[in-house]
């Protein structure tokens, strides 16, 4: 819901970790992403539990969905994270560390 009633500047760095299923993942990254000018991240890429109704499907698919848009990263460790740096790096400043 709060992707939906977003009305605030592109937000630079969206985080999610929420159910972990297939369809709200997907639901989750296909309301957010239009208001993401800069990484999508999130947890529990690895579901052991039920890897076929996941997030890492769901990564996928939507990386399918939006062709050459995103670079995937993932740290397999843990329940592993995921990360989706946008392949037009204009859109979002390179961090330094200060």
């Amino acid at each position: 819901q709060a992707g939906k009633d977003w009305k605030g500047p592109p937000v630079g760095l969206l985080f999610i970790d929420t159910s972990h299923t297939l369809e709200h993942t997907k639901l989750e990254l296909e309301t957010w992403s239009p208001k993401v000018n800069g990484v999508i991240c999130g947890h529990d890429w690895n579901n052991w539990e039920k890897p076929a109704d996941g997030v890492k499907p769901a990564v996928m698919k939507f990386l399918k969905q939006n062709p050459g848009k995103y670079k995937l990263q993932v740290n397999d460790r843990s329940l592993g994270l995921f990360i989706l740096w946008p392949s037009d790096t204009s859109i979002c400043h390179p961090m330094k560390l200060v």
